[in-house]
């Protein structure tokens, strides 16, 4: 796009005395110029639509229905919300085939056996996602534990 913008340049660089003579080669600047910005702002112009269609996901089988990516994160960060040992949550969606993936990244407050709470985080994030939302294929539900915060005991003096 900015070589299309320095050919346009070019092309209305023309001086009087010269202007018959350059005639033919500025007008084939300014054609290509125009070209390559057009093309550039197509580029652009194409790039958001795909942008925007990837942060929704549409639900399957139900006709026009799709929901984004921000509202299952939302969705996901208030069904993890209740579990008592999980402070921090960052949920990230992205589509995966034809479903879903989630990581869940979360502080714990407390040391607490992880395969186990990962295993359920995970059960229940996919049946909620499944059940409330319609998403029939959830490929897959990840903990990523990022920090574990522990309470020391005080000491009286």
């Amino acid at each position: 796009m900015l070589i299309g913008f320095l050919l346009l340049i070019a092309a209305f660089n023309v001086t009087v005395s010269g202007y018959f003579y350059e005639l033919s080669r500025h007008a084939l600047a300014f054609i290509s110029g125009s070209f390559l910005i057009a093309l550039g702002v197509l580029y652009f112009v194409i790039k958001l639509k795909f942008r925007a269609d990837a942060k929704r996901i549409s639900l399957v089988g139900k006709e026009g229905a799709s929901i984004t990516v921000g509202a299952i994160e939302d969705f996901v960060r208030r069904i993890t919300a209740d579990i008592p040992a999980i402070t921090d949550i960052a949920p990230r969606v992205a589509p995966s085939g034809e479903g879903i993936r989630v990581v869940i990244s979360v502080s714990l407050q407390q040391p607490v056996p992880i395969p186990p709470l990962a295993q359920s985080v995970s059960e229940k994030v996919r049946v909620a996602l499944q059940a409330d939302l319609g998403i029939e294929k959830v490929e897959a539900v990840e903990l990523n534990v990022t920090k574990i915060l522990t309470t020391q005991p005080q000491t009286s003096s």
